[in-house]
């Protein structure tokens, strides 16, 4: 065999082994449901995260938010900083427009970057607020999870219950990245058939060049409730496949935003999308697994939410 033939040869190998090599890295959040937040990263630069709503519907029109919204932080030439979920929120609320209002309590006061509750929302005519009493407190609102985990300050740090005790707004920090999602929760289950927690759902993704650009997707659950006694007991993620019909409409994103895919996955969670042809880089992924149950017979409050994750393909 000669050099050119070898050269040759040696190419196709290596440009083989490039291919079955390529594997997707993903972030979604699987094994606990909470995460215990870390030291706060500085930066001089501009950050980007994405930021998801998840609402209950409004008692008049029925309508609810369920997007997905790109988040910029900070601008170029900046002092060293870090950010907080709360700014991220900010800055959301004032790229909206003006009939779009995120407040941060019952008096109607809009969100500022010292606020620690996002106690509601306002979309035109349509409206977000706790309704929901239970001995006295409206329990139900906007609970929210970073990477899809919830961001506790510590696991047994709770002086009246002993359990885990979260964080707020302004003292869960952020990265360049992150994926924040709020969404609609009345996190308390009377009895073991009265259940009004909401399911959120994440999304697992697995990509195989190998198999014609398959991705499989395996949609996971976690939730969160109170007990009678006020203990707050946050569940692991488990394999979601409580629905045995229909699909779920499937996006998938790539790092500006366009849409490279669409599909189809069978409610029972799991499936695979074949033919995606997914080159180097960073992807999203959107089930639009959202949905409502009616609760004390007033509130139509989400039932599972969208699952929206990220993933790198390497």
């Amino acid at each position: 065999m000669n050099k050119r033939t070898m050269k040759k040869g040696l190419a196709i190998v290596l440009a083989l082994v490039m291919v079955f090599a390529m594997t997707a890295t993903a972030f979604a959040a699987t094994g606990n449901g909470y995460s215990v937040v870390g030291t706060a990263t500085t930066y001089t630069q501009p950050i980007h995260v994405k930021v998801v709503l998840d609402t209950k519907k409004d008692s008049s029109s029925g309508n609810a938010i369920s997007e997905v919204y790109n988040v910029q932080l900070g601008s170029v030439g900046m002092s060293a900083r870090s950010f907080s979920v709360c700014d991220a929120m900010v800055a959301l609320d004032a790229m909206m427009p003006d009939d779009f209002v995120i407040y941060a309590d019952a008096e109607g006061n809009e969100l500022t970057n010292d606020s620690t509750y996002l106690y509601g929302i306002s979309n035109g005519d349509d409206v977000y607020f706790p309704t929901l009493p239970f001995a006295g407190y409206e329990l139900d609102g906007f609970s929210f999870r970073v990477n899809g985990k919830i961001p506790l300050s510590s696991l047994a740090g709770d002086p009246t219950s002993g359990g885990p005790y979260g964080t707020t707004i302004k003292t869960t920090p952020i990265k360049d990245g992150d994926i924040i999602h709020f969404y609609w929760n009345y996190p308390y289950n009377r009895t073991s058939t009265e259940l009004y927690s909401a399911d959120f759902l994440s999304v697992n993704p697995t990509y195989s060049v190998a198999s014609n650009g398959t991705l499989n997707l395996q949609l996971q659950k976690s939730y969160d409730y109170f007990n009678n006694s006020f203990y707050w007991n946050i569940s692991d993620f488990v394999n979601y496949s409580e629905a045995t019909s229909g699909t779920y409409d499937v996006k998938i994103y790539d790092a500006t935003g366009s849409i490279v895919k669409t599909a189809a996955l069978p409610k029972s969670g799991s499936g695979d999308i074949s033919n995606c042809s997914l080159s180097r880089g960073t992807y999203y992924v959107r089930v639009n697994s959202n949905s409502y149950k009616l609760v004390d017979g007033t509130e139509w409050n989400v039932d599972t939410t969208m699952a929206f994750e990220k993933f790198v393909v390497q």
